[in-house]
């Protein structure tokens, strides 16, 4: 293998990022088998037009639509893409004999048939996983995921939080969920402590990113997580602790571009408390955010050589001055009181006003969209040398802007042509 493989995942606010079990399963048999792999983060919103774009076919039928998930691999040695768990753990099987199997000769039609029960038992979790999987989620992918499993569901997220007495009564169907498991495990323990023998397999795996998935949202000391690891005889707490060595996340992570503008909003623009005496702060950076989402599917459309330089470029249309005491605006991020001349091609101004209000123009991603484009080098702005020789040519952000950004996540990440 030439180059590792890519695997697509969603990101949140837990230690690691990763919470999804989907993504799980895929990440624990990537590591049972010890290939290579970076992660690419996706956040829900984002997973349809990615998936799109690399070719990734529809997981299910959803309302009479398509629908894409999460997990989803692209292999670079074989220019492979796939999506569904199952599936690309048949690939690597296939692809890459050399390693431990995920479906061991004759154990095919026991794991399919072994998967869809695991999951038809565990319809009474709901309750107790959907309101928690979304407070661990990134303000897109929470509001994504909220109408999703309330168009699923046919009610509020909030409806599915119980207490008192109807708590204890799905939760002890929740027990008796894992009771029956636990029970056909327990016909095949004269051949191992896996359900296919000795060694795990991909449904040992999907079993395990479910009682991972838990502590992801629950955390470890919540009385739910403490329950689980208690049942069966400590059957479910020797499993995640036998697969923690393959939990790993690999350091090595992109960000796909859209997520790492809403990152730059949410990092930039959530700084600043004085936008304008007689601005609303708050409900300008929801229309600031509301203006960025209507706009982020320009970027992938855009060259590649020119999507770093053009998310600079909108980073640095959000509020990037606030007023000081003696009533002029100055760049909070700046050194010096600097000022960007003026870019007559784009009729986007930085001096004298709050840049702000010039994003609520609909044109403006468009319009330096083809300014980049038309006026660029052959060279790659992916390096920050690049960028600022990029930008000074043009007079059009000023070079700390770019700084400020550039150390903001250059140490953290790599960008995802994707």
């Amino acid at each position: 293998m030439s180059e590792p493989l890519i695997l697509y995942d969603i990101p949140s606010t837990v230690p690691g990022q990763a919470w999804s079990p989907n993504p799980c399963k895929t990440r624990y048999c990537l590591n049972y088998k010890g290939l290579p792999y970076k992660t690419v983060w996706v956040e829900f919103p984002d997973i349809e037009p990615l998936s799109k774009k690399i070719g990734a076919l529809p997981t299910a039928v959803m309302n009479g639509k398509p629908y894409y998930s999460l997990p989803a691999i692209y292999d670079p040695s074989t220019k492979t893409v796939l999506a569904e768990s199952a599936l690309i753990a048949e690939y690597l099987d296939a692809t890459y004999p050399d390693t431990p199997k995920l479906f061991p000769a004759g154990t095919h039609a026991l794991q399919h048939a072994f998967v869809p029960a695991f999951m038809q038992t565990l319809s009474a979790l709901w309750q107790f996983t959907i309101p928690a999987t979304n407070k661990v989620l990134n303000p897109p992918s929470q509001a994504y995921f909220r109408r999703m499993r309330e168009a699923m569901f046919g009610k509020k997220l909030e409806d599915f939080v119980l207490s008192g007495p109807a708590a204890n009564e799905e939760w002890t169907k929740v027990k008796a969920a894992f009771d029956t498991v636990d029970g056909w495990l327990q016909k095949g323990e004269a051949d191992g402590p896996y359900l296919t023998g000795k060694e795990p397999a991909f449904a040992d795996f999907v079993v395990a990113s479910f009682i991972w998935w838990f502590k992801k949202i629950w955390g470890p000391e919540s009385s739910q997580w403490k329950d689980v690891m208690s049942w069966n005889n400590g059957r479910w707490e020797a499993l995640i602790k036998g697969f923690e060595k393959y939990e790993t996340i690999v350091c090595e992570v992109t960000v796909v571009e859209s997520s790492l503008l809403r990152r730059a909003i949410s990092d930039l623009w959530n700084r600043f408390t004085l936008l304008s005496p007689s601005t609303n702060a708050d409900k300008t950076r929801r229309l600031l955010r509301s203006k960025a989402e209507m706009h982020l599917g320009s970027i992938q459309g855009v060259e590649q050589h020119y999507r770093f330089v053009l998310l600079t470029a909108l980073t640095t249309l959000g509020p990037l001055r606030c007023r000081t005491k003696c009533g002029s605006w100055r760049p909070v991020t700046a050194p010096s009181t600097h000022e960007a001349t003026a870019c007559n091609a784009t009729s986007l101004q930085f001096r004298d006003f709050p840049a702000h209000k010039y994003f609520s123009r609909g044109r403006v991603i468009a319009s330096v969209a083809s300014f980049f484009i038309s006026r660029g080098t052959a060279s790659s702005p992916y390096s920050l040398e690049g960028v600022h020789k990029h930008a000074s040519k043009l007079g059009m952000i000023p070079c700390y802007f770019l700084d400020a950004i550039w150390t903001l996540y250059s140490a953290t990440y790599t960008f995802s042509p994707a």
